[in-house]
């Protein structure tokens, strides 16, 4: 055992990429019993609850391919740690507690309550004394999982300070769901390999904290036998106490997902500061239960979750996966095709309320764009089929089959209610930008596909009548909003009056980016010098960009105009009302905003923001001359240019020379940026190494200004020269510099990092 416990430290002792290599060669020499006492202090290891972990979210192979090839091939679907958790649920008794405390909100009520489903009913762990659930009983993959899945959400790396939530599709975390989609939810209707079976011991499990007697409902969400096999009670056959080895996977990941990922964190919760996770396992003497002495603690409070930015592209990459899923239903066994057919109908749900709670505290800005991509990729099912999924088929201008109508009609309000309410937030943005602009293209040519408002019209009319479309509709909406919601038809008069004012906010936005553009066309064929005096009203966005707002505004208006075939007949000479939206959810959500209580932990988080770009490139200040700044900057920059190698080459000296360099020059600085010009989609976030350069852009403060007058006086006083008293000056300040370099205030620094641990590369992704 002294062997055993010296290898695991020297294990955690070894940095990420020999870690994961020497975890592969302890998977080997370890025997079973040795391996189930390293498992759970490898899970704590690995995700950190209280820490970065290994750093799954935090890990690129643009920064860093050796530790993100290694990290991959440890946990790929067929990597050594996947054939760990099979390896050790050969014995059916070990089993590993995961605290209920780290379950999201809406499973804790459901347990607590009674409701839940047969997989979390069958590995409840309820406390004999206060009859409280305080655990979960899993098996290893079930262990991983949930731990995968609650990785996103945590709030503990969610509020650290040395973690941005930069939405980065090549982390490891991204790539490893990605991996895991396809292996366990395989949409070219392979099995999922290798065929494992989920056994059950014969007997019913018991601990010292036993499961309470009480009657559990089971949920009627799930069909028996999907979604999550339970474990049977002892009278049911073996046969039946052995998961379908070809689903039950299939169904742990699914429903991992929408538990940990869709899920609405409720604001009053305030649970436990210090749950630990440990380990349970039956012992061999007397057949009772022991608790291991492995645990790790941490404060834990379920925060709004629905912010974060790799957490809602993440969230769309699941989407899109289980429509490829559920399209792919050509071949498979019984049990598979079972799954795929009840997979989204089962979270719909989830889904609806999960977007719904994201327009609803989303601020008002251009960055609603990944809610409304997100969205726009669950109402479109049609586009993601195992054909299309190969050639990547552009099928916006293809008319909607008829096969789709059941899925619009189960899920009619995310149509015809999301499409009411983003309208309204639209009339709330400066559509007159770039990004508003392409947010609203988006938007309406989806809804411009040909035959969706056909469809939805069909759906609508058929709520009033037993038609089968309007049976499925109106069971959708009591199950998403209750009895008492009153529906607005998407053709309705109160409707058509929004739609109408919102066309008059497009044609006005439309002109102002139209008189935007003559301004920028003007601006080009003016001197330099004229543009030093100048001020552009938006510096973030570039010519390019703001060409293709009037084109973007003029197709959304087309789009509307199919959308509504009588748009035009309306008199829309009335000016648009705020009025006319008062009634969306947005003017109530938004008044969090005057919320000191809720709006904390955005203030906290405002005050970890800070500008990471080029310092010479920074918006001018209140307290800066914006003409002297831009000549300074071009002043600079020629210098910085013409002298590049000379300037770096001073910098470094280690003589006198080089400490007077020092107090001149601004040291190597790591900047970062996002590079629009990617081929990839999406903007990464770039990361730069700035050599040593001259910056004088601190000359152009109204603080050195001001001292020019008392320059003037002095030279009037003693009746001096410009040129005497500027070399006086020079040699004043330059022996003061002299001296601190003598004094050592000034040694030559070290090398700057990057966050890849980059020092001399001119660029490198970055999270």
């Amino acid at each position: 055992m002294f062997t055993m416990n010296a290898k695991i430290q020297q294990l955690f002792a070894f940095p990420l990429p020999e870690r994961a290599e020497y975890a592969t060669k302890l998977f080997e020499e370890f025997t079973i019993k040795e391996l189930e006492e390293l498992f759970p202090v490898l899970i704590a290891d690995i995700f950190g609850l209280n820490s970065m972990g290994w750093g799954l979210r935090t890990t690129h192979y643009s920064a860093n391919p050796r530790t993100y090839n290694y990290l991959l091939s440890f946990f790929h679907p067929s990597g050594p740690f996947l054939k760990l958790c099979y390896k050790l649920l050969s014995d059916s008794c070990v089993k590993y507690d995961f605290p209920f405390q780290y379950l999201p909100d809406q499973v804790c009520q459901q347990i607590e309550n009674g409701v839940s489903s047969s997989f979390y009913q069958s590995r409840a762990q309820i406390d004999h004394r206060s009859r409280n659930p305080v655990s979960l009983s899993l098996n290893p993959l079930e262990l991983f999982l949930f731990n995968f899945g609650y990785h996103l959400v945590n709030p503990w790396i969610a509020n650290s300070a040395d973690f941005y939530d930069i939405a980065n599709v090549e982390s490891l975390y991204a790539r490893l769901t990605h991996e895991y989609l396809l292996a366990f939810l395989p949409i070219d209707n392979s099995q999922v390999l290798p065929p494992v079976y989920n056994s059950v011991s014969m007997h019913r499990i018991r601990s010292p904290v036993q499961s309470s007697p009480r009657t559990m409902r089971s949920s009627t969400i799930f069909k028996p036998g999907v979604f999550l096999l339970q474990e049977p009670p002892p009278t049911l056959s073996t046969r039946s106490q052995i998961s379908r080895p070809e689903i039950w996977r299939s169904e742990l990941l699914a429903q991992v997902l929408i538990d940990f990922w869709l899920n609405i964190p409720s604001q009053s919760s305030q649970l436990p500061g210090s749950p630990t996770l440990s380990r349970s396992r039956k012992s061999p003497v007397g057949g009772s239960y022991v608790r291991s002495s492995s645990t790790f603690k941490v404060a834990r409070k379920f925060t709004d979750s629905t912010t974060s930015i790799e957490h809602f592209r993440l969230v769309r990459v699941m989407i899109k996966h289980f429509h490829y899923f559920s399209n792919s239903r050509a071949d498979g066994s019984e049990a598979m095709l079972e799954f795929r057919r009840s997979l989204l109908i089962s979270c719909q749900k989830n889904i609806y309320l999960f977007l719904k709670e994201a327009m609803q505290h989303w601020p008002i800005d251009s960055s609603f764009r990944l809610v409304e991509e997100t969205w726009l990729s669950y109402i479109q099912p049609w586009r993601y089929t195992s054909n299309r999924w190969r050639l990547n088929e552009d099928v916006s201008q293809e008319p909607i089959d008829s096969v789709w109508l059941q899925f619009i009609a189960s899920n009619l309000l995310l149509y015809t209610y999301f499409f009411q309410q983003v309208v309204g937030r639209f009339a709330r943005l400066d559509l007159a930008t770039p990004k508003n602009s392409c947010m609203l293209f988006r938007f309406t040519k989806v809804f411009a596909t040909p035959n969706l408002m056909d469809s939805l019209k069909e759906v609508e009319n058929g709520l009033n009548k037993s038609s089968s479309l309007g049976v499925i509709a109106r069971q959708s909406i009591l199950d998403m909003e209750g009895s008492n919601f009153i529906y607005e038809p998407i053709t309705g008069s109160s409707s058509v009056n929004l739609f109408v004012g919102f066309k008059t906010v497009i044609e006005q936005a439309l002109n102002v980016a139209q008189s935007r553009l003559e301004t920028d066309r003007s601006l080009e064929k003016k001197s330099f010098w004229s543009t030093l005096f100048t001020t552009n009203y938006d510096a973030q966005e570039s010519v390019e960009e703001r060409k293709k707002t009037p084109f973007f505004l003029s197709q959304s208006l087309n789009h509307l105009r199919n959308i509504f075939p009588n748009f035009d007949c309306v008199d829309s000479s009335v000016p648009f009302s705020s009025d006319l939206i008062n009634s969306s959810f947005l003017s109530a959500s938004f008044r969090y905003q005057d919320d000191d209580s809720l709006n904390s932990s955005r203030k906290q988080k405002r005050l970890k923001l800070k500008y990471q770009g080029d310092p010479d490139l920074q918006p001018i200040r209140s307290w800066e001359c914006a003409v002297f700044v831009r000549i300074l900057f071009h002043l600079s920059f020629c210098i910085n240019t013409l002298f590049k190698d000379t300037l770096k080459e001073l910098y470094w000296r280690e003589d006198l020379v080089g400490g007077i360099a020092r107090q001149i020059l601004c040291g190597p600085q790591v900047i970062y940026y996002y590079n629009k010009h990617s081929e990839s989609g999406y903007c990464p976030r770039v990361s730069r190494l700035l050599p040593p350069r001259l910056s004088l852009r601190s000359l152009a403060s109204y603080g050195y200004l001001a001292l020019l007058p008392f320059f003037y006086l002095f030279m009037c006083i003693f009746d001096m020269s410009f040129v005497a008293v500027s070399l006086w000056l020079s040699l004043a300040i330059l022996s003061v510099m002299v001296i601190r370099a003598k004094l050592g205030h000034f040694p030559v620094p070290s090398q700057p990092l990057d966050e890849s641990g980059c020092s001399n590369a001119s660029h490198c992704e970055s999270d």
